[in-house]
């Protein structure tokens, strides 16, 4: 199972998963989590030392179905943002036009192509993607929380 295969929410700080190993079950509450880019990275409460963190190793996270993403769904609903402008709110400036979407551990981005300048990676979160206009082809974003990328 790949992590980009589960909802982002299903591991998410406080979300409890239930690990199989050797045909035995167990709990853990995820208490931390992050990620570098590449790779997602969990810290179980409880779980405190390198000793308790190997104990784990090979263990099998067991998802309930529910959690899962529909993959097929989800990625052609994300590809009909492409081609779209997206817009900051504050000011109804435009941002410039989705050229792609890319999908990382903990959320996707849209990659945002702008006039004379770099490209910019949107994140698909709350907060941030305020709304998406299909029938207009128009998406708003929240520029104040990407002040410092724009």
């Amino acid at each position: 199972m790949a992590v980009s295969d589960v909802r982002p929410e299903a591991l998410c700080e406080g979300h409890t998963l239930t690990l199989k190993q050797e045909g035995e079950l167990k709990t853990v509450e995820i208490e931390r989590a992050w990620d570098n880019g590449r790779f997602a990275f969990l810290k179980f409460k409880g779980v405190d030392s390198i000793e308790q963190a190997e104990s784990l190793r090979n263990s099998a996270v067991l998802i309930p179905e529910a959690e899962y993403r529909d993959l097929a769904g989800d990625l052609l609903e994300k590809r009909s943002h492409i081609g779209m402008t997206v817009f900051d709110n504050r000011d109804g400036r435009k941002m410039g036009r989705v050229v792609d979407i890319e999908e990382y551990p903990t959320c996707d981005t849209l990659v945002i192509e702008r006039a004379e300048q770099e490209t910019l990676l949107i994140p698909m979160v709350p907060g941030v993607l305020l709304s998406v206009d299909k029938e207009a082809g128009r998406i708003m974003i929240d520029g104040a929380q990407l002040n410092d990328l724009l």
